[in-house]
Order: C-alpha cells, then sequence, then structure tokens
C-alpha cells in the first residue's frame, strides 16, 4: 500500500471574501485609508491564497505552512503599520518577478519561491524565536533563595539592590508590583507577604512563581553579513512596526518590567509555548486570557495593576498584542505543530538516520543556533 501523504498543517486560509471582511472589521471608523490599506492587505492576502493553493496542488507541504504564515500574518499583525509592511513585502515577491523566472515557480506574476523563502524566513526569525518546545522541561527562573517580603515598598527595593543579576531583580519588582500572585491563575506566590491560610486557598493555594517574558532578546533577530539584505530585515521592520523596539529590548533591558510578568510554572509554560495569549479588552490593561487547547483550563479575564506606574510600569500592551499575533499565526498555520515535532525528534533521535531522514532536524538545530548567535 503507498504511503499516505502527510495531513496538511493547520487551517485552510480563509476565502477573501471572509478576510476582506475580517480586515474592514480591523477599524472603528471606514475611511478612504482604511478602504485603501483593507485593498492593499486583500491584494496580498489573495497572492498568499494563490501561494496555497499551487502548495496543495504540487503536494509541497512546508509550503501550504509557508503560505498560512504570510496570510494569517497579514489578517493578524498587531497595527496598522504592520499590516502595509506585510502588504509590501508579499507583493515585492510578485513585482520582482522577471520574464527569465516565470516558469513552473510562478504564476500570474506570484513567485512562490520567493514567498517560500519569506514564509519560512518568517517561521525562523519570528515564531522559532517567541516558542518554546514544550516537550523540554525549562530551566526554573525561580531565585535560588526566596526572600522574606514584606509590603513596604523600601524594605522590596533594599531587596532589589541586593539582587546579585538583573533576572533576580525583575523577579522580585515583578512580584510585588503583581501583588505576588499569577497574573494569569490569581494564585500566591509561596513568598506572599501577610497571606493567611485562608486567603491562600480561596485563591487556590499557593504556587511557586516565575518571571515570564513577553518578548524574547533581541539578539534572536540580530542580523548580520549573511541576512541583513534578505527577508530576515523584512520580518524585523514587520516587528518594529508592531511596537518591538530593538534597541529597548536587548541584554539585560530584557528583564525590564513592561516585558516581564509574573506566572505560576504550568501557565508560564503555556505561555512560552504559544498555547495561551492575552486578548485586549474595551478597558484599559484588562485582558482575556485565550487558550487553544480545550483542555486547558478556561482562564478568568485578568486586570493588570500596579502601585506605581512609575517606578513599576505595566505590561507594554504592544508587547502583548505582539505576542498574541505570534502565538495566533503559530496555531492556525500550523507551525507551532511543526517545531514541536522537529524539537521532539532532535530531543530523541539518538543518531542521524542513513537515508537522510533526519536532514530536517539537523537543519532546523543548525538553523536555531545560527539566529541565536547572529553568526
Amino acid at each position: 500500500m503507498a504511503d499516505l501523504p502527510p495531513p496538511l498543517p493547520g487551517k485552510p486560509l480563509p476565502s477573501d471574501t471572509e478576510a476582506a471582511q475580517q480586515l474592514l472589521s480591523n477599524y472603528n471608523n471606514i475611511n478612504p485609508a482604511s478602504v485603501c490599506l483593507e485593498s492593499n492587505a486583500l491584494g496580498a492576502y489573495e497572492i498568499c491564497l494563490a501561494f496555497e493553493q499551487r502548495a496543495i496542488a504540487t503536494n509541497k507541504y512546508k509550503d501550504v505552512m509557508y503560505a498560512r504564515i504570510l496570510g494569517y500574518l497579514i489578517l493578524h499583525v498587531p497595527s496598522d503599520a504592520a499590516r502595509r509592511e506585510m502588504n509590501s513585502i508579499i507583493h515585492s515577491c510578485s513585482a520582482s518577478l522577471s520574464r527569465e523566472s516565470a516558469g513552473s515557480s510562478s504564476v500570474d506574476g506570484c513567485d512562490f519561491e520567493k514567498l517560500s523563502e519569506l514564509g519560512e524566513t518568517f517561521l525562523l526569525f519570528f515564531i522559532r524565536s517567541f516558542k518554546k518546545f514544550m516537550g523540554r522541561t525549562p530551566a526554573s527562573s525561580d531565585s535560588p533563595s526566596r526572600p522574606s517580603f514584606n509590603q513596604d515598598k523600601a524594605r522590596v527595593q533594599d531587596l532589589i539592590d541586593a539582587a546579585k543579576s538583573n533576572h533576580e531583580k525583575a523577579k522580585i519588582a515583578a512580584l510585588y508590583r503583581d501583588g505576588y500572585k499569577c497574573v494569569v491563575t490569581g494564585r500566591y506566590d509561596l513568598s506572599a507577604p501577610d497571606i493567611s491560610v485562608e486567603e491562600a486557598l480561596i485563591a487556590g493555594g499557593c504556587v511557586l512563581t516565575r518571571l515570564a517574558h513577553i518578548v524574547p532578546d533581541s539578539t534572536y533577530f540580530t542580523l548580520n553579513d549573511n541576512n541583513e539584505k534578505g527577508y530576515a530585515a523584512s520580518v524585523l521592520a514587520v516587528l518594529k512596526k508592531s511596537g518591538y523596539d530593538v534597541d529597548k529590548i536587548n541584554g539585560d533591558t530584557v528583564h525590564s518590567l513592561y516585558n516581564v510578568m509574573t506566572m505560576q510554572g504550568d501557565t508560564h509554560d503555556f505561555f512560552d509555548c504559544l498555547e495561551i495569549y492575552f486578548e485586549e479588552t474595551d478597558t484599559v490593561n484588562c485582558y482575556r486570557v485565550i487558550a487553544f487547547n480545550k483542555k486547558i483550563q478556561e482562564f478568568r479575564t485578568v486586570t493588570l495593576t500596579t502601585p506605581d506606574p512609575v517606578l513599576y510600569p505595566l505590561p507594554d500592551p504592544k508587547l502583548l498584542a505582539l505576542h498574541a499575533t505570534c502565538a495566533k499565526v503559530a496555531h492556525l498555520s500550523g507551525a507551532g505543530e511543526y517545531l514541536d515535532k522537529i524539537d521532539y525528534d532532535e530531543e530523541t533521535i539518538g543518531v542521524l538516520a542513513t537515508d537522510g531522514g533526519s536532514f530536517e532536524v539537523l537543519n532546523q538545530a543548525l538553523l536555531r543556533s545560527f539566529i541565536r548567535v547572529g553568526a
């Protein structure tokens, strides 16, 4: 019996009509500028649809995923500026097509090879950078010695000053800002001061919390001579238009309070693996926490608060929106499941297969190493 083809990744892109409705729904007021942006976005989206259909017809599994990454990015990027950037990048793949390059890799002016390269770059430089492997137990970010807190702000500042690393300083400051609780579940950290047994049990019992980072260190997106003129620069441009400040989230500044939150261990894992995300509501600093997997508990609506917005600023809504975009695109395109499989194979494989079957695992491992060090 012939081997069955693998199931297609993710979910099919919505039709152009559905996409047009979704794009227009992003605007509070329909005006000439928004209609123009919607028209350009729809044109770029139709290119992704053509790419998707071509990939399905030619049985190119990864190209189907790449097409869906690009298409869902158009629909879910968190700002008009980022959408304009996506439109421009995708349209450039068709505009750059020359007569000499036209052929089996192109239809109606769409250069599918360039679109494939672009989709792969967003997989590696965007989704790969945000997503952690669910199968691997992450290193705990709990402090080696858990300090005894009290509610006095000066005492908290003393603890921050005494901390040995910027990560530990951020952990202490975030705990204080977040009320010594997981921001998602509301359960108290075991070190929370002045909490009675009754209060702890009403909240669901105490937990050990971690410092959760919303977006990764910008060194994950470091450009170099090999990629600065390629599509990696395009990915970085979209991130910048989405509110990701490369100069602001670099090295130790990745631990800044606007990029961190307090979460209990399992919730932190879900967040890092892009299984949950924060969806903005009409109320400032109020979010719905959305889980893709129905087996994950239904989370309450959370309101982020701080005792001092100057000294202890809240998480940046733009960064939370960017994380949400990555989570949605990873889930809908099938990229998240694809990366989980690659990571699982990399962790469990002992010897490279002689038939070349482990090439993809090795290739992804090398690419991930390349991205992180900016070699």
